[in-house]
C-alpha cells in the first residue's frame, strides 16, 4: 500500500511525459508532482530557468506538494515524518534518474522538450491554493 501513487514517480522519466495540469481534477496528483519534479531538474540541466517563472513555478511546486503529501496520507495513513522521508527518497532517486536521462539524450530529445514544455506551463500560472 506504501507505494501507491510512486509507481508513476519511478517510471515516469522513462516515457513520454503527459502535461497533466494542477488544476485538472482528473490527474493523479502524484503524476503531476512528478511532472513538476521531472520538468524542474530538465529545466536545471537545459539552463531555461528564467527568474519570474522561476517564481510561479515555486509557487506551484509548494501546493502540489501540499496535495500529494496530503493524497499519501489518505491513501495510506502513514505518520507525517513517514510521508517526509518517502517524499525525500523517491524525489532523491526521481532527481538522478532525469539527470542521467537528460544527460544521456539531450535537452532536445522528445523526452526532454515535454519537460520542458510542462516547465514553462507551470511558470506561466499560479495553481489555486484550495
Amino acid at each position: 500500500m506504501r507505494k501507491i501513487g510512486y509507481v508513476a514517480l519511478t517510471g515516469l522519466v522513462l516515457t513520454t511525459l503527459s502535461s497533466a495540469r494542477a488544476d485538472q481534477p482528473q490527474a493523479d496528483i502524484m503524476t503531476v508532482f512528478g511532472n513538476y519534479i521531472a520538468a524542474a531538474v530538465a529545466a536545471d540541466k537545459c539552463d531555461v530557468k528564467d527568474t519570474s517563472p522561476d517564481q510561479k513555478f515555486l509557487q506551484n511546486l509548494t501546493v502540489v506538494s501540499l496535495r500529494a503529501s496530503k493524497a499519501i496520507k489518505e491513501r495510506t495513513n502513514l505518520p507525517d515524518e513517514k510521508i517526509v522521508e518517502m517524499f525525500k527518497n523517491n524525489t532523491d532517486k526521481m532527481k538522478e534518474q532525469v539527470a542521467a536521462f537528460v544527460d544521456k539524450n539531450g535537452c532536445g530529445s522528445d523526452q526532454v522538450s515535454n519537460l520542458l514544455k510542462i516547465y514553462k506551463q507551470e511558470s506561466s500560472y499560479l495553481v489555486p491554493k484550495s
